[in-house]
C-alpha cells in the first residue's frame, strides 16, 4: 500500500497542473495575469518554507518532480516568445519569471539532500543561477539572494565530490557563473565591499576561465563600473572599468566573440568617460592615450571619433581648438554609413561645434549638405536642411549670413518635403517679422528671397502666398513700386487673386498714381470677397492716407455697392454714402476731373434712393435711413442742384433733383406738418426746375427718341408738381403772394405739359390741359400753348409745300390764315411765317405750282399795312424789313407788276433812307 500523499504535495501537484493549463492564455491578459502571479508567487513561498525542514517526505516524488520540471520547460518556451515581442518588463514577464521560481522549488524538493550526487548538485546548481540571473535582471534581490545561499549549497556538495566524480574544466565554468551571480547580486544590493571581495576570492579563476567564461566575469566588470559612472563615482568608477579593460585587453582578440570585440569598445567609452569625469590632467591624458592607442589598432571607428570629440569638447572654451574639432568631424563624414545612428550623431556633434564656433559649424554642416544632397538621402537631407536654417536664424542679423543658407540650399538638385518646408519657412517668418518690425526692410526681403528659393517650394501655395506678400510690404516700405510690381507678376495665379494681395497692390497703385490699377484691385478685392468689407475699409484709409481723394471715393463707393442691405453688420450705410458725398464735394470744388466727379455725385445720391427703398434696419430693427438722415440727403441734392442748375450739364441736374424728389417719397408719414409742408414746397420746385431742364433738352435733341422719351420723363414730373400745386393750394396755408407764384409755375408747367402733350400726339390730353391752365388765369401760357401750336402748324405747311401733288391755292390759303392768326399776337414769330412765305411763292413762281395772284396780294397789303404801323412807332428797322417782303410778294404777283410799283411810290415817301442818313 503506498504512503499518504501530504497536503502540500497534493495542493503543489494541483496548483501546478492549473498553472500550466492557464499560463498561455492568462499571461497575455494583464488582469488575470496580475491575479494569477499573487497566487504562484504564494505557492512558491509555501514550497521553499516546506523545503526548509530538516526532514519531509518529497523528495524524489516522480509526479511532482515531472509537473516542475513540465513547469519549469513551459515558462521557459513561453518566456522566449515573449522576448521577441517585449525587451521590457511587463507582468507577463514577471508572471513567467515566478513559475520559473516555482519550479526551481518544487525540483529542489523532490532532488535536493546533502547526499545528492554531483549531477543532481550540478544540474540543481545552474537552474539556479538561471533563476538568480532572472531575478538580478528583474531587481529582486530577495529571492535572487534565497535562491543563490542555496546555490551555495550545491556548489560546497560540489566542491566535495569535484576531484571525485565531475569534470574539472565544467567546475570552473560553473565556479565563474557563480561568481559573476555574487558580485551581480552585492552590485544590485549595494554592497560594494562584498562584490570587491567575491572578486578577491576569484583570483586566478579569470585566467583558468575558457573565452565565454571570461566574457562573462569581464561583463559584470564592466556592469558596475558603468553604473558607478551613471552615479557619478567616477573614481570608483575609472577603478573598476579599469579592472575591466585590463581583464578584456589581456586575452588574444582571435580568440573572442564579435559580442566581446563589441564589450571592448563599450568598456573604452566607459573608461574614458570616467577618466575625464576625473577632470586631472593625468586622468585626461591617460584617456587620450587610450584613444590613441585604440585608433592605431582599428583606425577610423566612429567610436573612437567620438570619443576623440568628446575630449576636445571637454577643453576649456578659451583654448577650444574647433578646427581639430571640425577635421574629426570631416573624418567621420569620409566614414560615414547611411544609418540613422550616423546620421543623428554627426548632426548632434556638428550642432555642438556650432555652439563653439558658429561660421565653422554652419560650413561643416554644409558640407555634410552636400554629401547626403549625392547619396539621394531625401529623408536625411530633410532634416539637415531645417537645422541648417535653425542655425542661420539663431546667428546675428547680416547679409552674409544669408549668402552663405542660399549657397547651402542652392547644392539641392531637388526640393525638399513638404514638412521641411514648411519648418524652414516657420524658422525664417520669426526673422522676416523681427527685421520688418524694426524697419530693417532690405534684411527683410533677403530673408524672404531665401525662403522663396527653389528648395523650399514644397511648403504649399499659401505659405508661398504669404512670403510673396510680405515681399510686396517690404517693396511698399521702400517705396519701390517697380519692385513690387516685378513681385507681383511672378506670383501664381491664385495669390494674385487673394485680397491680401490686391490690398498690397491697390497701395502700390495709389503710391504710384496708377488710378487705372487701383480701380482693378478695388475690383478684384469686391469680387474675392463681397461678405469681407474690411479690406474695403483699408483702401478707403489708404487713399485717404495718400491723400488721392479720388481714389478714396472710389473705394466708398465700391464699399457701399457691396453693402448687404440685409445684414447690415458694422457698416452704417448712411454714414458711409453721407461721407462719400462731402469727399466728393470737396473734390467738385478743386475742380479736379469735374465731369466725374459731378457723376459719381449724382450716382450717389441715386443709390441713396434705391437704398431708402429697400428699408434696411439695424440690430435695433430701426430704419437706416430715418427722418434725420433723409433730411440730410435731401437738403443737399436739393442744394447742390440749385446752385449748379446753370453750370452742369442739364441731364446731371434733372438726375440730382430727381434723386432729391425721390427721397422726398422716402419720409415717413409720421413727420412733423410743418416739416411736410417744407417738404412738399421743394418737391414742386424741383420737379419744376426737372421739367423747365427736360423741356430745353428735348427742344434740343437731335434723336427723336431720346426727345420723346425726355417729353414723357417731363409729363410725369409735371404731374407731381400739378399734385403737390393743388394739395397746398387746397391746405390754404401759403400767402397770397406764395400763392401767386405757385399758380405762376404751374402755368408754365402746363404750357410745358401742353408742348409735351402735342410731339406725342397725346392729341386727347390737350383739351384737359388747356382746361387745367385756364384755372391759372395766365395769359402768357395760353401764348407759349398757341405759340408752339402754331410751330407745329408751320412744319406741317412746309412739309406740305415739299409734296410734288400739294394743291398751291389751298397751301397759300394754309400759310395766310396762320400767318394772320399769328403776327395779331407774336410779331417775330409773323415774320418768320411771312419769311417762309415769300420763299415757297419765290420757288413756287413761274411754275404750274405757282401762288394764286389774289392770296400774293393779300400777303403784300398786310406786310405793307404792317410796316406802316411799325413806322408810325418809331420802328424804322423793322418797318424797312416789313416793307420790303410786302414788295417781294408783290413782285410774284401776275398784274404785269402794278401793285409792287403802288408799294415802292408810297415806300418812298416814307422817306426811310433819309431818316437813316
Amino acid at each position: 500500500m503506498p504512503p499518504l500523499r501530504t497536503h502540500i504535495e497534493v495542493s503543489s501537484t494541483a496548483f501546478t497542473s492549473d498553472l500550466r493549463s492557464r499560463l498561455p492564455a492568462d499571461k497575455d491578459d494583464p488582469t488575470a495575469a496580475g491575479a494569477l502571479l499573487g497566487q504562484v508567487q504564494k505557492q512558491a513561498q509555501a514550497v521553499e518554507r516546506y523545503a526548509e525542514k530538516v526532514r519531509h517526505d518529497m523528495l524524489e516524488d516522480g509526479d511532482l518532480e515531472r509537473e516542475g520540471t513540465d513547469l519549469w520547460n513551459l515558462c521557459t518556451r513561453l518566456f522566449r516568445e515573449i522576448m521577441v515581442e517585449h525587451d521590457k518588463p511587463t507582468v507577463k514577464s514577471k508572471l513567467l519569471l515566478w513559475g520559473r521560481v516555482l519550479a526551481y522549488h518544487i525540483l529542489h524538493l523532490c532532488q535536493w539532500s546533502p547526499k545528492s550526487t554531483s549531477s543532481v548538485a550540478c544540474h540543481l546548481l545552474r537552474l539556479a543561477l538561471k533563476v538568480a540571473k532572472f531575478c538580478i535582471d528583474d531587481h529582486d534581490v530577495q529571492t535572487a539572494r534565497l535562491v543563490l545561499q542555496r546555490a551555495a549549497e550545491y556548489h560546497g556538495r560540489l566542491h566535495d565530490l569535484s576531484h571525485e566524480e565531475h569534470d574539472a574544466d565544467e567546475c570552473v565554468e560553473i565556479e565563474v557563473e557563480w561568481t559573476v551571480l555574487r558580485m551581480a547580486l552585492a552590485w544590485e544590493d549595494n554592497q560594494l565591499d562584498v562584490a570587491e571581495h567575491v572578486l578577491a576570492q576569484a583570483g586566478e579563476l579569470l585566467k583558468k576561465a575558457r573565452p565565454a567564461s571570461a566574457e562573462m566575469i569581464i561583463d559584470v566588470l564592466f556592469h558596475i563600473g558603468r553604473g558607478l559612472l551613471q552615479r557619478e563615482d567616477f573614481q570608483m568608477a575609472e577603478k573598476w572599468l579599469h579592472r575591466a579593460w585590463d581583464a578584456i585587453s589581456s586575452r588574444q582578440l582571435q580568440e573572442m566573440s564579435r559580442d566581446a570585440v563589441e564589450l571592448r569598445i563599450a568598456i573604452l567609452q566607459s573608461l574614458v568617460g570616467a577618466l575625464m569625469g576625473l577632470q586631472m590632467n593625468e586622468s585626461i591624458e591617460k584617456a587620450h592615450n587610450l584613444i590613441k592607442y585604440m585608433e592605431s589598432e582599428i583606425g577610423d571607428q566612429p567610436v573612437i571619433l567620438v570619443l576623440s570629440l568628446e575630449i576636445l569638447s571637454r577643453s576649456p572654451a578659451e583654448v577650444f581648438d574647433s578646427e581639430a574639432y571640425a577635421d574629426i568631424l570631416r573624418r567621420m563624414m569620409r566614414a560615414f554609413r547611411p544609418k540613422d545612428s550616423a546620421f543623428k550623431l554627426l548632426s548632434h556633434h556638428i550642432r555642438k561645434l556650432y555652439t563653439k564656433s558658429p561660421s565653422l559649424g554652419c560650413s561643416l554642416l554644409d558640407e555634410f549638405l552636400a554629401l547626403l544632397a549625392k547619396g539621394n538621402h531625401s529623408h536625411w537631407v530633410d532634416k539637415v536642411v531645417v537645422t541648417r536654417i535653425h542655425l542661420a536664424t539663431s546667428q546675428r542679423d547680416y547679409a552674409g549670413t544669408i549668402d552663405d543658407a542660399e549657397k547651402a540650399l542652392s547644392l539641392l538638385e531637388q526640393p525638399v518635403g513638404s514638412d521641411a518646408s514648411f519648418s524652414a519657412h516657420t524658422l525664417i517668418w520669426k526673422k522676416i517679422e523681427s527685421n520688418y518690425s524694426q524697419d530693417q526692410f532690405d534684411l527683410a526681403e533677403r530673408w524672404c528671397r531665401l525662403a522663396l528659393s527653389p528648395a523650399l517650394v514644397n511648403s504649399g501655395p499659401l505659405n508661398l502666398g504669404k512670403l510673396q506678400r510680405k515681399l510686396l510690404l517690404c517693396a511698399i516700405a521702400r517705396n519701390d513700386p517697380d519692385s513690387a510690381r516685378s513681385v507681383y507678376y511672378t506670383m501664381s495665379e491664385s495669390s494674385q487673386r487673394d485680397p491680401n494681395t490686391q490690398y498690397l497692390m491697390y497701395k502700390v497703385a495709389i503710391r504710384s498714381g496708377d488710378r487705372e490699377m487701383a480701380a482693378g484691385c478695388l475690383e478684384a478685392i469686391a469680387q474675392a470677397s463681397p461678405k469681407q468689407l474690411t479690406f474695403l475699409y483699408a483702401c478707403v484709409a489708404e487713399g485717404q492716407r495718400a491723400g488721392d481723394k479720388l481714389v478714396a471715393v472710389d473705394a466708398l463707393k465700391k464699399l457701399a455697392e457691396m453693402h448687404d442691405m440685409e445684414s447690415p453688420g458694422q457698416v452704417h450705410l448712411p454714414a458711409l454714402l453721407r461721407c462719400t458725398v462731402m469727399l466728393l464735394h470737396t473734390i467738385l470744388g478743386s475742380g479736379e476731373e469735374q465731369d466725374t466727379v459731378i457723376a459719381d455725385i449724382c450716382a450717389i445720391f441715386d443709390a441713396v434712393v434705391t437704398a431708402a427703398k429697400k428699408g434696411p434696419k439695424d440690430d435695433n430693427g430701426n430704419r437706416l435711413f430715418d427722418a434725420k438722415e433723409l433730411t440730410w440727403f435731401c437738403q443737399n441734392s436739393y442744394n447742390l442742384g440749385l446752385k449748379h442748375a446753370s453750370d452742369w450739364d442739364l441731364c446731371r441736374v434733372v438726375q440730382i433733383l430727381t434723386a432729391c424728389v425721390n427721397i422726398i417719397g422716402q419720409f415717413p408719414d409720421d413727420i412733423p406738418e410743418e416739416t411736410a409742408a417744407d417738404l412738399s414746397l421743394k418737391s414742386i420746385f424741383c420737379n419744376f426746375l426737372i421739367s423747365s431742364a427736360l423741356v430745353s433738352l428735348a427742344r434740343s435733341q437731335d434723336n427723336l427718341e431720346k426727345q420723346l422719351q425726355d417729353y414723357l420723363v417731363m409729363r410725369k414730373h409735371i404731374a407731381e408738381a400739378d399734385s403737390e400745386v393743388q394739395k397746398r393750394l387746397e391746405s390754404k396755408s401759403l400767402d397770397e403772394v406764395s400763392s401767386r407764384d405757385l399758380v405762376g409755375k404751374l402755368a408754365l408747367l402746363l404750357a410745358f405739359d401742353f408742348e409735351a402733350a402735342v410731339a406725342l400726339k397725346q392729341w386727347h390730353e390737350l383739351s384737359e390741359i388747356v382746361l387745367k391752365a385756364s384755372a391759372c388765369q395766365d395769359l402768357e401760357a395760353f401764348k407759349m400753348m398757341a405759340d408752339y401750336l402754331f410751330s407745329v402748324l408751320r412744319n406741317i405747311i412746309n412739309e406740305i409745300a415739299m409734296l410734288e401733288d400739294s394743291d398751291p391755292a389751298r397751301l397759300a390759303k394754309y400759310a395766310r390764315c396762320l400767318f394772320q392768326t399769328i403776327t395779331a399776337s407774336n410779331q417775330e414769330l409773323g415774320g418768320r411765317l411771312l419769311d417762309e412765305a415769300c420763299r415757297m411763292a419765290s420757288e413756287a413762281h413761274g411754275t404750274p405750282e405757282a401762288w394764286p395772284t389774289e392770296e400774293l396780294e393779300w400777303f403784300a397789303s398786310a406786310a405793307y399795312n404792317h410796316s406802316i404801323d411799325l413806322w408810325g412807332r418809331d420802328e424804322d428797322e423793322a418797318c424797312r424789313w416789313w416793307a420790303e417782303k410786302a414788295m417781294s410778294m408783290a413782285h410774284h404777283c401776275r398784274d404785269g407788276g402794278k401793285l409792287e410799283a403802288v408799294l415802292q411810290a408810297k415806300y418812298v415817301k416814307l422817306r426811310l433812307d433819309a431818316n437813316a442818313e
